[in-house]
């Protein structure tokens, strides 16, 4: 018996870039570390998080389709994985890893692959991100 294809991996890979935003963004609120800290609803958060209202809700409602936070009524919560890598209070804290894999320089090599393979290498040139001093590898 033929099994139906299923698209779903498509969608989920053309789509990734607007999981990465959204947790990158997330990340650089600390909007994780404010939840940890005992802010729940949207109106505490905007105020704590210098946002607006909607924006927050919006950005959080996200998150919680994508197991970043829970949500019970109006309250976010945090996940066992957001608790425990990107709450900032976390000694298991990664969130300064978005810095360096969400960075422009590093992006920059992804921005067409196409060209890449055609020219056999990255378009930031031959040695891309491996040159000597690359600030994206400083920092």
């Amino acid at each position: 018996m033929k099994h139906a294809a299923n698209p779903e991996p498509v969608f989920d890979t053309l789509l990734a870039y607007q999981r990465s935003a959204a947790l990158a963004g997330a990340i650089e609120l600390d909007l994780f570390t404010a939840i940890g800290a005992g802010a729940r609803r949207p109106a505490e958060l905007a105020r704590r998080l210098e946002a607006t209202e909607r924006g927050v809700r919006s950005l959080c409602d996200y998150l919680v389709t994508l197991d970043f936070l829970t949500k019970s009524g109006e309250d976010y919560g945090l996940t066992p994985v957001s608790a425990t890598f990107l709450d900032r209070e976390s000694p298991r804290c990664i969130a300064s890893i978005s810095s360096f894999l969400n960075s422009p320089g590093l992006a920059r090599a992804f921005e067409d692959v196409a060209a890449c393979v055609r020219r056999g290498g990255t378009v930031m040139g031959e040695r891309g991100t491996s040159a000597p001093e690359t600030p994206v590898w400083v920092e």
